[in-house]
């Protein structure tokens, strides 16, 4: 056997010298002989000897977007060259102190878990997501232990429930990189419905109800609902979640709320979940990687309705034929995120605040300076969703985002994703700029500084009446030095 690739080795590849000395000194040369028998290595062999390799399906599958621009960056800073990365949406806060020691504290646990997930953190899930929701807006959910699957990171739960379910898949356009892609992998079909900056980004429902009326051939669909939203930065207001949900509760479909960026939400006031309206018909996504800093634990869970309790009970079936469970530590300390609310609630409300801060003067400054600029003010996460398309120069210059936004970093060092990553039409000169890239624990203990407030910013307003630019320019200064570069970049293709 090859000790390069365990393959089997011919014998004619073993030498006279070591034939003889595997007889004579079998116990003490066997390994020397392995360590100095090797087939071809691999990199020298014909392509043609492993055809047929991948599954033809999956021969243009690329890494995810949202990863490869990171590395991207990564590679730019290290060869020394200067780039303002708003490519990759992971938050710049800090984990907690208190969760941080938790998981400190726990580095001992070692065993296996339960597959569907700690008791006492599915428990602390649950009442955490319940009084949130009640405290938020008055309604009244009733998760328990039972309901939660905890998994490592949303991610992996999206994927088993589009592979576990039948039906096909729907998503807004735009949306994140990684619903379709799923799609895909799982051979289900696909449906856009197109959503307009004008309507906030919002899901249509007179455009859904087309969209499931002319696919009802494809079986019950499975609708993804993300808000606030990654790319766009927008919330689903009350009254057309309301509508959605008639919608759906029509076409017989079911709905993953993704609300993995719900507690970012600018306002700090009500907030809401589609489960408020067809609660049998829909599950919470939800953990700690946005909200909480921790995107590297990589830990989510998935809130079910009790309607559904067969389709949990299968993806902890499935669960248990991969991921086996999320690590230990990772899922002791998890509980601390959820049981120590005051520390949390405090988190909570510097973080959104200073995405706030971030999303309004960037906003403004792009509306103002950037020639041409459409953006539709963030509600909440860390993305703005801006448009190029009637900027002329723009359009006549590039084919498609995505060579607008390869244009842009070389020429600027601004790494941005295009908008055509998340669904949107190649021609449509959107680009999702990730506001992030800024000393996250800094900006938290600054931000008492700031009496900014959510809710007072206004499509003609320009960064003359905002009044904490300095706070924005001493804390974040990739991001005000980012958005000259875009403002540079785009008064060049108009001249």
């Amino acid at each position: 056997v090859c000790s390069r690739c365990c393959c089997r080795t011919h014998p004619a590849m073993i030498s006279k010298k070591n034939s003889l000395l595997l007889y004579g000194k079998q116990g003490l040369v066997l390994g020397s002989m392995f360590r100095s028998l090797h087939c071809t290595p691999l990199a020298a062999r014909s392509r043609s000897s492993l055809g047929g390799l991948v599954k033809d399906r999956f021969q243009s599958a690329e890494p995810s977007s949202t990863l490869a621009i990171n590395e991207t960056v990564a590679a730019r800073r290290s060869a020394g060259q200067p780039v303002f990365n708003f490519g990759l949406g992971q938050s710049p806060f800090p984990v907690p102190s208190e969760v941080k020691d938790s998981l400190a504290s726990h580095a001992f646990q070692k065993d296996y878990l339960q597959v569907q997930g700690l008791q006492e953190l599915r428990q602390s899930i649950a009442s955490f997501t319940n009084r949130m929701q009640s405290k938020s807006n008055g309604t009244e959910f009733s998760f328990d232990a039972d309901d939660v699957l905890v998994g490592p990171g949303t991610k992996e739960l999206l994927f088993m429930t589009q592979m576990a379910t039948t039906g096909y898949t729907v998503l807004p356009a735009p949306s994140w990189v990684t619903y379709g892609p799923q799609a895909f992998m799982n051979d289900r079909k696909l449906k856009w419905v197109q959503t307009e900056m004008e309507d906030g980004w919002q899901i249509g429902a007179e455009s859904l109800a087309k969209c499931f009326q002319e696919n009802s051939a494809f079986g019950r669909p499975l609708l993804i609902l993300n808000s606030p939203s990654n790319p766009t930065g927008r919330v689903h207001s009350k009254e057309r979640l309301q509508e959605i949900a008639r919608v759906v509760d029509e076409a017989d479909g079911i709905v993953i709320s993704d609300e993995i960026y719900l507690y970012t939400q600018f306002d700090g006031g009500e907030w809401h979940s589609i489960a408020e309206f067809i609660p049998d018909r829909t599950i919470i996504s939800t953990g700690l990687s946005k909200w909480c800093g921790a995107g590297g634990w990589r830990i989510g869970a998935f809130l079910f309705p009790k309607t559904m309790r067969p389709l949990l009970e299968t993806m902890v079936g499935i669960a248990s034929e991969t991921f086996s469970s999320v690590a230990a530590p990772i899922q002791h300390a998890a509980i601390g995120a959820y049981q120590q609310e005051q520390h949390i609630q405090t988190y909570i409300s510097q973080s959104s605040k200073v995405l706030g801060i971030i999303a309004d003067y960037s906003t403004r400054a792009l509306i103002e300076t950037a020639h041409g600029a459409r953006c539709a003010p963030g509600q909440g996460a860390f993305y703005l969703f801006p448009d190029w398309s009637d900027c002329k120069d723009v359009a006549a210059q590039f084919s498609s985002s995505s060579q607008f936004a390869k244009a842009l970093l070389d020429s600027s060092g601004v790494a941005a994703l295009p908008g055509s990553t998340f669904g949107m039409k190649p021609s449509s000169m959107t680009l999702r700029l990730s506001l992030v890239d800024y000393d996250g624990g800094d900006a938290m203990s600054q931000v008492h500084k700031c009496d900014w407030s959510p809710g007072n910013f206004s499509a003609g307003d320009g960064l003359s009446n905002f009044k904490h630019t300095g706070w924005v320019q001493e804390n974040c200064p990739n991001v005000v030095n980012g958005i000259a570069a875009i403002k540079s970049f785009i008064k060049q293709i108009n001249s």
